[in-house]
């Protein structure tokens, strides 16, 4: 869930930085390469929540089925339901986390605080 906010603030960070560069010649080669990056950051981005949601589940045991045609409907049911949430929560995570990073960001921004470059 963090890798996947991680991701999408750094997506953003792209697309602020190509949207700045556009127009300027001096910067036209450096944009095809961000333009490739923010492609590779906006994948992360999508398939973090999904690699989070299958982890959720690792390790959680399976029943065996239990005869009866309604009692298989309703064990997948539950099942998908089950997968369901946990990529509801993984993706909220997701988003929790990225508004916690932009808020942190805004935050050392409005205190002046800049990484030594």
């Amino acid at each position: 869930m963090f890798i996947s906010a991680l991701s999408g603030v750094q997506l953003l960070n792209v697309i602020g930085i190509v949207s700045a560069w556009t127009g300027l010649p001096e910067y036209s080669m450096q944009i095809a390469k961000m333009r490739k990056l923010a492609n590779v950051w906006l994948g992360v981005t999508i398939a973090a929540p999904f690699l989070a949601a299958w982890f959720l589940g690792v390790g959680r045991t399976t029943t065996a089925p239990q005869s009866g045609s309604s009692r298989l409907a309703w064990n997948g049911f539950r099942r998908r339901t089950g997968d369901y949430l946990r990529l509801l929560l993984s993706v909220l995570g997701a988003v929790g986390f990225g508004v916690l990073l932009l808020l942190i960001g805004f935050l050392l921004f409005s205190a002046d605080v800049t990484p030594n470059e």
